[in-house]
């Protein structure tokens, strides 16, 4: 049975409904947002330059098939992942100016492009833009939307105290041991992809100790994830915190059949022990893993 719904998955992705709703999320995001007070450039004006550096929305396709799988309807589905892809790009645009990245995508970056303090206005804007579209989730009692609220704010709390402390790494140049990375990782990275569970789960009335564990279970698949993405990172002789830990054994290596293969064991392992599980989130986890799969191959062409 998980092997059927797992190629159901991949027929739905296959399928126009996902095409269609991605498109949607596209054309939401935009209007997000308040338009000139008396002739100045809107900050809706600057989020949608940013927007239009691209970007895979790979967590809306993830919530896309969280939602299929809690029976969540559409609209809601579109409403979660319109919060969610919003406050992602804020909180990119945030890291921007935080790491001093001059360029996102072949394209300069807002703060570089206009200014520092746009920028930050942007970011803002778009964070409170993003909690006021929860309020657009149908047939959801008070205390299902007083879960979610919760949950997000909670989340995102995690994410700017992570900032913070990357922020303080940064200005002392401190080696960390794999484990304070992960840490990090787990206040950074793991919250968007919990909330990109737990939201659905709340509005399908999952049980609240079942929901608390989805963290848990996503641990591995957040530091895989993060480790991914600062290898792209330090292909671009970017510093990055996973290659500069005191303990880590691929620092300055240069030999990337190495790097590889430690990549793809740690997702193989993860898939291999969502495969002997038999909870139902399983198979999504075994789809984000092997998206990862994918970028690894893609990287290391």
């Amino acid at each position: 049975s998980k092997l059927f719904i797992l190629s159901e998955i991949n027929n739905i992705q296959k399928n126009y409904e996902l095409e269609d709703f991605l498109t949607k999320i596209d054309d939401q995001i935009i209007l997000l947002g308040e338009p000139s007070i008396l002739s100045e450039k809107s900050l809706k004006e600057s989020k949608i330059y940013h927007l239009n550096t691209g970007g895979s929305k790979f967590r809306c396709k993830v919530i896309f098939h969280v939602c299929k799988l809690y029976n969540i309807s559409i609209k809601n589905a579109e409403t979660i992942a319109l919060t969610l892809e919003n406050l992602h790009q804020a909180s990119l645009i945030h890291d921007d100016i935080q790491d001093e990245d001059e360029i996102r995508r072949s394209f300069k970056t807002i703060w570089t492009k206009e200014s520092i303090k746009k920028a930050l206005l942007v970011g803002d804007m778009m964070i409170f833009e993003s909690i006021k579209t929860l309020l657009n989730l149908e047939n959801t009692s008070i205390e299902q939307l007083k879960l979610v609220f919760e949950n997000c704010l909670e989340n995102l709390s995690l994410m700017v105290a992570a900032q913070n402390c990357e922020l303080d790494l940064q200005k002392k140049e401190v080696r960390l041991s794999y484990e304070e990375y992960r840490t990090i990782v787990l206040h950074k990275t793991l919250p968007f992809f919990y909330l990109s569970f737990s939201i659905p789960a709340i509005l399908s009335n999952v049980d609240n100790k079942e929901i608390l564990n989805l963290k848990k279970e996503l641990e591995e698949i957040s530091l895989i994830y993060q480790i991914i993405d600062d290898y792209e990172d330090f292909e671009k002789k970017e510093v990055v915190n996973f290659f500069k830990l005191t303990d880590n054994l691929y620092e300055y290596l240069d030999d990337k059949d190495k790097i590889k293969k430690f990549l793809l064991s740690k997702v193989d392992d993860e898939i291999k022990i969502n495969k002997i599980k038999s909870e139902r989130n399983s198979v999504i986890y075994n789809y984000i893993l092997e998206q990862c799969s994918k970028k690894i191959d893609k990287i290391f062409l």
